[in-house]
């Protein structure tokens, strides 16, 4: 080797994203008093399906944050070949199977600097999203 023309580093702080029994993850709480969220209060591994279905088809009653308000409409997702809970790589997946759908995922760090994009969808144009 003669020479470096360029050296960088970049540090980031390393959260790895995985599944637990349940994927409910309660909402903050100052998020939740604004009432501008949906969060589905879900005992599997379907948080990821319950969250979209609470985008594409909302409950007009006090019923929003229960898994029966979705169930009927689970078989309208292609959920084939995807595992649960459904890690961010496998975002691009699901939006290849359901076309009108794009996901954008963001992620609120407490401790932190506040919300970072975690996945931002490439399908802009789509109807859902």
């Amino acid at each position: 080797m003669e020479r470096i023309t360029r050296f960088a580093i970049s540090i980031a702080k390393y959260r790895p994203l995985h599944g637990s029994n349940s994927s409910f993850v309660p909402t903050p709480k100052f998020i939740a008093n604004k009432h501008c969220t949906v969060n589905v209060k879900n005992d599997d591994e379907l948080c990821f399906v319950w969250a979209v279905l609470s985008a594409l088809y909302p409950v007009k009653n006090n019923n929003a944050h229960r898994v029966c308000s979705y169930f009927k409409y689970r078989d309208v997702l292609n959920l084939e070949g995807l595992k649960f809970p459904l890690q961010i790589k496998d975002i691009p997946k699901f939006e290849r199977q359901n076309p009108n759908i794009a996901v954008n995922v963001l992620y609120w760090d407490e401790h932190g600097s506040g919300f970072t994009v975690e996945y931002l969808s490439p399908e802009r144009g789509r109807e859902n999203k």
